[in-house]
């Protein structure tokens, strides 16, 4: 009871079920808070974001679901902290069964410290900033060729 997985595809992504009154029942719907907090129940990090996935792609269980709606807040631990909607429910999924992809952004040391990811060689990629224990982008808002200079030089390159 209360336990999640993500079924019929891999430790990061899947279609998502939730133990609920000791069946395992898919999600007809939910909040981005629930998506996250389901991949914190998997383990990851505390940084963890997650995308809800509604296309099928990960199959559906005959469309059923043992509850309307599970609503969580972001401040909480794990679904059974979480509201279980259960009074109108509707059995059957208007369309596929939600699943979800999870993405942990990394944690860091160091505030201020640059790396590049996501390049095709070693010395490209998209800027990131540790700020307050985790890896985030920098957005090309405003962005020119001193920005790409200063970054250059702070991560051992003198040269563009």
């Amino acid at each position: 009871e209360g336990q999640v997985r993500l079924a019929n595809g891999s430790v990061d992504a899947g279609r998502a079920e939730f133990c609920f009154n000791g069946r395992w029942s898919p999600f007809c719907n939910m909040n981005e808070a629930t998506a996250s907090i389901i991949c914190k129940q998997l383990s990851f990090n505390s940084y963890t974001w997650a995308s809800i996935i509604t296309d099928g792609s990960f199959g559906s269980i005959a469309n059923y679901s043992h509850f309307d709606n599970i609503t969580c807040d972001v401040s909480a631990s794990d679904l059974s902290s979480c509201t279980i909607n259960n009074n109108n429910c509707k059995p059957w999924c208007p369309s596929a069964n939600v699943a979800i992809r999870c993405f942990e952004s990394g944690e860091c040391t160091g505030d201020g410290s640059i790396r590049l990811v996501d390049g095709f060689v070693e010395h490209e990629g998209r800027v990131e900033v540790c700020v307050n224990g985790v890896w985030g982008a920098v957005c090309d808002e405003g962005w020119d060729l001193t920005d790409s200079h200063i970054i250059c030089q702070q991560i051992g390159h003198p040269e563009l």
